[in-house]
C-alpha cells in the first residue's frame, strides 16, 4: 500500500478503507460549519504551509518526501496571497488526492483544479462533500436557513460552489 509508511495512522487508515468526506467528518466529529478543514488535514499528519514564491497563476505544490526508515510525510503549499476561502478548497482538493489516488514521491507543481481528468474531477468532488457536508446543510436548511448566500457565508465557500453542492443534493 502506497501510504503504509505514512506518520499518521489515521490518514493509513481512512486510505485502506476507501475513505469518503463523511468518513472525515464523523471521525472528526464536525456538527457545524464552517468544517475546519486545516485542522482535520494537520491532524492527519499533513503540513501546511502558505507561499509566497508561487506566482498568482499557481495554486498550490503538493510534496512527498520518504525519510530513510521509510516514513513518509505529506506537505501542502498553498498560495500565500489566496483568500481562505480558496485555500480551503485547495488544502481538501489535495487531501481528497491523497486518500483516493496513487501519489508519487516528489512534488507536483501548479496544482490543477478544472474537470478535464477523472482524477481532477474526483478530488474536486470530495472537496466539495468534505467542506459542504449533507448532514451539515441539512442541519442549517432544518433550521431555516435556505438563503444560498447564507449558507455560502456559513460554509465559508463561494456562492458558486454553494450552488453546484446544492444542486447535486
Amino acid at each position: 500500500n502506497q501510504f503504509e509508511g505514512f506518520t499518521s495512522l489515521q490518514l493509513q487508515m481512512l486510505k485502506e478503507n476507501g475513505a469518503r468526506p463523511s468518513d472525515i467528518i464523523e471521525m472528526f466529529e464536525v456538527k457545524l460549519a464552517p468544517v475546519p478543514i486545516f485542522d482535520i488535514t494537520k491532524k492527519l499528519g499533513i503540513k501546511l504551509y502558505r507561499d509566497k514564491s508561487l506566482n498568482k497563476n499557481q495554486d498550490c505544490r503538493l510534496k512527498i518526501t520518504q525519510s530513510a526508515n521509510g516514513i513518509l510525510e505529506a506537505e501542502i503549499y498553498t498560495n500565500y496571497h489566496h483568500a481562505s476561502m480558496r485555500r480551503r478548497f485547495i488544502v481538501s482538493h489535495e487531501l481528497g488526492h491523497l486518500l483516493m489516488h496513487d501519489i508519487k514521491i516528489g512534488e507536483s507543481n501548479g496544482c490543477c483544479f478544472n474537470n478535464s481528468s477523472s482524477i481532477e474531477a474526483e478530488a474536486n468532488s470530495f472537496s466539495v462533500q468534505l467542506l459542504m457536508p449533507r448532514s451539515i446543510i441539512n442541519h442549517y436548511v432544518m433550521a431555516g436557513i435556505t438563503d444560498i448566500g447564507e449558507l455560502a457565508r456559513i460554509f465559508n465557500t463561494s456562492v458558486e460552489s454553494m450552488k453546484i453542492r446544492l444542486n447535486s443534493l
